[in-house]
């Protein structure tokens, strides 16, 4: 009889242990996958005039590029970002062929059949975060008003915008249909630089499960700060409903 008992309760415990077990690691989440990603806000309209401050972007895409990200999104409120900023920073990296770089959302589209490689740099202004949704708001049959000769021209009716905000993978369907490829790649991670911690109109469509860093001043930016943030981001777990 005392047998008998004490299996029953050995399997009682085993099986409370396993369901414990469960449920704490749905309580604490997951791991988050390697990001593919990365966000870059700079907000400071005076900056990017000074050489260090292109050491800054230039440090920025060489770490992105050998930390195995696959789009780098550079954002400023104030529309800074440049081919020939961008060229400038390249330079002096010395990586000008191990990256491609473009304006807006119109990825080149030998960068996207080829899988996102090498590194894709997109330049975003304010015109980038308005224009997309503006174009999801317009009515069947209207011209699209990208003026950029994309061919992610169709258009999509206001309720179909309204059903995409509350299943983000319709909205990932529709921003790559109507506006291009590239608007449906959310950063994983965004690091601001500067002193306010403000997205500043960052397109507000891609920042509903990203994780924010600041990082200060972007001339002081060094690939162990940027490394740092990465090792925060991958012991960060993913938590229901975020």
């Amino acid at each position: 009889m005392v047998l008998c008992v004490v299996v029953v309760l050995t399997r009682l415990r085993t099986l409370f242990s396993r369901r414990w077990r469960l449920a704490s690691s749905v309580l604490r989440g997951r791991p988050p996958p390697p990001p593919k990603v990365l966000g870059v806000i700079v907000p400071d309209k005076r900056s990017l005039r000074s050489e260090p401050e292109l050491q800054g972007l230039a440090r920025i895409v060489t770490w992105a590029r050998g930390s195995g990200f696959k789009l780098l999104s550079f954002y400023s409120p104030y529309g800074l970002f440049s081919h020939r900023v961008m060229e400038k920073a390249l330079d002096w990296a010395g990586i000008q062929d191990d990256v491609t770089v473009w304006k807006g959302w119109d990825a080149p589209r030998e960068w996207v059949e080829s899988g996102s490689r090498p590194l894709g740099v997109a330049l975003l202004g304010p015109e980038d975060a308005e224009r997309p949704l503006a174009m999801l708001g317009e009515t069947p049959g209207s011209a699209s008003a990208s003026g950029s000769g994309s061919a992610w021209v169709d258009t999509v009716p206001a309720t179909s915008l309204e059903r995409a905000l509350e299943a983000p993978s319709e909205l990932k369907r529709m921003m790559e249909r109507v506006v291009g490829p590239t608007s449906s790649m959310f950063p994983d991670i965004i690091l601001i630089f500067g002193s306010s911690s403000s997205l500043f109109g960052y397109p507000n469509w891609m920042t509903r499960s990203v994780e924010i860093y600041q990082l200060g001043d972007l001339a002081a930016v060094t690939s162990a700060k940027l490394s740092a943030s990465l090792e925060r981001y991958l012991r960060t777990h993913v938590r229901l409903g975020r």
